[in-house]
């Protein structure tokens, strides 16, 4: 059967930004690099599209825009007194590019786009990543890192602390987010 009509997708850079965001959430409990790749992509849409121009109203007014940036204004100004700021200290403070994110995920309508997705994409790959775990358990899948049954992640994050963080979203009803 041929279609007479072609299927016509009408993607706006906010829905762009919103499935790199499920994406990214998905992503996360396998690591920080995979996130920090689309997390870049999606910083990258949001500048370019001029997202954060438009949107820019919707998180200049959010009550938690000024602690936010407090932290990250503090995490630099910690590099005048520490005691290595070209090794560690330089490293920490690079890593509040995270808080990027924020802003970025701030500037999606979620009265047009369900926010409880983006928890349901951290939850599925939460999943997915605690059965590759047991399955390293079950000496299906091989382990990464020796003794650590972590499925796909590793390094700082442990698959217990990502099993908490998805218990803690998913101790209140979707409707009270």
């Amino acid at each position: 059967m041929v279609l007479k009509t072609p299927i016509k997708i009408n993607w706006s850079p906010e829905q762009w930004l919103y499935y790199l965001f499920c994406g990214a959430f998905f992503l996360l409990p396998m690591g920080t690099s995979p996130f920090t790749i689309l997390g870049v992509g999606i910083l990258f849409i949001w500048v370019i599209t001029g997202e954060f121009f438009k949107k820019r109203h919707g998180y200049l007014r959010e009550p938690w825009l000024w602690p936010v940036l407090a932290m990250v204004a503090l995490i630099w100004l910690g590099l005048i007194y520490s005691t290595d700021p070209g090794g560690l200290g330089i490293k920490f403070a690079k890593k509040s590019h995270y808080w990027l994110y924020a802003l970025a995920v701030a500037g999606i309508s979620i009265t047009i786009i369900p926010v409880e997705n983006l928890i349901k994409a951290f939850l599925g790959g939460l999943f997915l990543n605690a059965m590759i775990g047991f399955l390293q358990l079950g000496s299906i899948v091989p382990v990464f890192y020796k003794g650590r049954y972590a499925g796909l992640s590793g390094g700082y994050n442990t698959l217990a602390i990502l099993l908490i963080l998805g218990i803690l979203p998913s101790g209140f009803p979707v409707g009270s987010l």
